[in-house]
């Protein structure tokens, strides 16, 4: 006997269930997606003006900063695993094989994490040479 959602639609039990169990899936991706935490920038100081202890110490920074966010690159390929085996769990059930279930969020947030690394870094070398040029 069919469950109707609105005077309209009837949806039989399986696919109630089915329904369920894709909005589940999708909560829990979404919830997955929260646990990794991107790490806070760094500041870098001047090169022309700072002091030895200054550039160290923000190279030190940088150091963390770069592992961090290494941790956090791994974390997003360890959700996109998982997506990807929530997608073929997906396709596999007919009704549900309209759904576009791409993760394109997850591949942003690691392309978007590769170039504040990569930014960083550019800026730190480029204070390394000021700092070098003010004190040979």
């Amino acid at each position: 006997m069919p469950i109707f959602i609105s005077m309209f639609i009837p949806i039989s039990k399986l696919r109630l269930s089915r329904l369920f169990l894709f909005c589940l899936i999708m909560f829990a991706a979404a919830h997955a997606q929260a646990r990794c935490n991107y790490p806070e920038t760094v500041l870098i100081p001047d090169g022309a003006t700072a002091t030895y202890e200054q550039m160290n110490d923000a190279q030190a920074k940088v150091k963390q900063y770069m592992a961090d966010m290494e941790t956090y690159l791994d974390c997003l390929q360890r959700q996109e695993a998982d997506a990807q085996l929530q997608r073929q769990a997906m396709v596999t059930d007919p009704d549900m094989s309209m759904i576009n279930t791409t993760n394109l969020p997850l591949e942003r947030e690691r392309n978007s994490a590769l170039n504040a690394m990569e930014s960083l870094a550019t800026r730190f070398n480029e204070q390394v040479r000021a700092y070098k040029i003010a004190n040979p």
